[in-house]
């Protein structure tokens, strides 16, 4: 992604943070192609295999997978940002994923086209530092606990709001799709107030989120596996352990 589109989004958020503006900015992985090419371009027992790695099993119904097909598109035509991999080495569902973004753009050409390393950017850029800088209050929707780290280098105590860890990296079965069920999206929309700003590392429902909180009047990031990074896990990604200055 070329600084200039960088800038742009990080200017944006920024924007939208001091006028109270909603904002939401995605990202899209080959976990996310699966999903959207579900049912027409992808078997169940295709699809079933990334619902595992995201929840640990895959008991869904047809009709609840695509109702989650369902919100994701709604995040994605709802959001100011969507990042997605351009280019053709990668497996077929990223270029699905991005594929999807191109049809979306033709209806609604506003809509930024980024990379799928934009959290990873603007974190590496200091474009994060200067968004988060920017909010008088800070949301954390994620599974790892770093705020007391988040606190010293802020200067701020951010609201942390709990998701399970994705299946892939605890190893081990978590409820988050029958806590999404449960009104979990509901619980997070009450946190909300506009000029706040939510960073979101939640997998799949994660995109989900950002738009709930962008429809609550938020300004909403999709950071994911920077997360992971603030609190030292630099196993569950392998671009994690390559690089330093990962952690808060």
């Amino acid at each position: 992604m070329n600084t200039d589109t960088l800038d742009r989004i990080e200017q944006r958020a920024i924007f939208a943070l001091r006028t109270g503006t909603p904002f939401s900015a995605i990202r899209l992985g080959d976990g996310e192609g699966r999903l959207l090419a579900w049912p027409g371009r992808i078997t169940r027992p295709e699809l079933d295999n990334r619902l595992c790695y995201w929840f640990g099993h895959a008991d869904l119904t047809d009709l609840e997978a695509l109702m989650l097909k369902v919100d994701l598109m709604r995040a994605m035509f709802g959001a100011d940002v969507v990042g997605c991999y351009q280019g053709e080495e990668r497996n077929r569902w990223w270029r699905e994923a991005a594929t999807r973004v191109a049809l979306l753009r033709t209806y609604k050409p506003e809509v930024m086209l980024a990379g799928n390393d934009l959290h990873r950017e603007l974190w590496a850029s200091g474009g994060l530092d200067r968004i988060i800088a920017e909010a008088s209050r800070v949301v954390l929707v994620t599974c790892r606990d770093v705020c007391d780290r988040f606190q010293e280098r802020y200067g701020q105590a951010p609201d942390w709001i709990v998701v399970p860890e994705e299946a892939h990296a605890s190893g081990q079965i978590n409820d988050h799709w029958q806590l999404y069920q449960g009104g979990y999206k509901t619980a997070i929309v009450k946190r909300i107030k506009p000029g706040v700003l939510t960073l979101v590392g939640a997998g799949v429902l994660g995109k989900v989120y950002c738009h709930a909180v962008k429809m609550a009047g938020g300004v909403a990031l999709d950071i994911g596996s920077i997360f992971d990074g603030w609190a030292g896990r630099l196993d569950t990604r392998s671009y994690l352990g390559r690089k330093g200055g990962w952690r808060l």
